[in-house]
């Protein structure tokens, strides 16, 4: 049976549909990690020079420039008068593998967004991403079929989208000369519409190649055999299908228009650890949750057989009560909320209820 499809990418939602668009990967799992191995992520270009892991942090900014240059996302140019500059900045990340230990330093260079004119800088800039119940639906469907999705990840996929505006933006802090800007050629973190602009681009690519939008998701796409399906979350691509030469063609295609890693049979997507057996697939969230316990000093506490106690009740507080740390409590439920949405389902009603 084929989903629904359509090849018209006029059809996607507007930006009040249920996805989300975003500017960047979701990173709260990377701060817990930093947080967990007592590495201090850089708030700032000085701060980065600073740090006892400077040398490592040098390294990965001269990296980012390496990779900008090789896209020519931006030429350099004399300030030119009239013209509102966007400010830029580095942000700077650990980077964790599938067993939640260090893997690299991470730094990305980013224009302020924020200072970005509607209607002069950008102009749409909804962008969706797979929503996580087609990913279990499509995790499902390969424990019935046998199938081992294979998983890509695109090197800096928003210097891909086109960029339609013609925006100016500061150089990187450690390389600015007087008088000088960047005027983008490119699409690049930070700006408002460089989701939207990567999404068409990759999406457009794939088309060509005989692959269609489906109507119930636009970040799911399926070959027109019929016998393959992508699924979009940013700069992850998953395949899933038969191993074979549909498959092999398809990351071929991508890795010629694209940087492309491969990174073989999915083992770890989205904080989500995913591990194929003999009965099927399973899907853990180990790490992300000892990280939460972690977190909120509950690494010590004691399992229980169910997940709230038999018909509690919750009351509205009193003066005379002593109040919980609303935020801190804020912060538990949002985290548990995560679970619910792609392993725990079983927590669905207690975390509804605590709401």
């Amino acid at each position: 049976m084929k989903p629904p499809v359509s090849a018209d990418l006029s059809t996607l939602p507007d930006a009040s549909s249920e996805s989300p668009y975003i500017n960047e990967p979701p990173d709260d799992d990377e701060v817990l990690l930093a947080q967990a191995m007592d590495i201090l992520e850089p708030q700032s270009y000085k701060q980065a020079l600073k740090s006892p892991d400077s040398p490592e942090w040098q390294k990965a900014m001269d990296d980012e420039l390496q990779s900008l240059r090789e896209n020519e996302v931006y030429e350099i140019i004399p300030r030119p008068r009239g013209q509102k500059i966007v400010d830029s900045r580095w942000v700077f990340k650990v980077k964790s593998n599938a067993e939640g230990n260090l893997e690299r330093y991470k730094a990305r260079l980013v224009a302020k967004g924020y200072s970005q004119t509607e209607g002069v800088d950008y102009d749409e800039i909804f962008s969706p991403v797979v929503r996580f119940d087609s990913l279990r639906l499509l995790l499902a469907i390969s424990a019935s079929r046998g199938w081992k999705p294979r998983q890509l990840d695109v090197k800096t996929a928003f210097l891909y989208g086109v960029l339609k505006e013609e925006v100016y933006m500061h150089l990187p802090e450690g390389s600015r000369e007087e008088g000088m800007v960047a005027k983008l050629n490119r699409c690049i973190y930070g700006l408002k519409q460089s989701p939207r602009e990567w999404y068409f681009r990759l999406v457009e690519y794939l088309v060509s190649y005989g692959f269609s939008v489906t109507t119930f998701d636009p970040c799911i796409l399926v070959h027109s055999s019929g016998d393959l399906i992508l699924a979009i979350y940013v700069d992850d691509i998953t395949l899933y299908g038969n191993t074979g030469k549909l498959m092999d063609d398809t990351v071929g295609a991508l890795k010629r228009e694209f940087k492309i890693t491969d990174m073989s049979v999915i083992s770890w997507l989205l904080g989500i650890h995913i591990q194929f057996t003999d009965e099927g697939i399973t899907m853990s969230q180990t790490t992300f949750v000892e990280r939460i316990l972690s977190r909120f000093s509950m690494q010590d506490c004691n399992s229980i057989s169910t997940p709230i106690e038999p018909n509690s009740k919750l009351k509205a507080a009193t003066e005379e009560d002593e109040l919980t740390n609303a935020t801190m409590y804020q912060q538990i439920i949002g985290s548990l909320m995560y679970l619910v949405s792609m392993t725990h389902p079983n927590l669905l009603f207690t975390i509804t209820f605590l709401s």
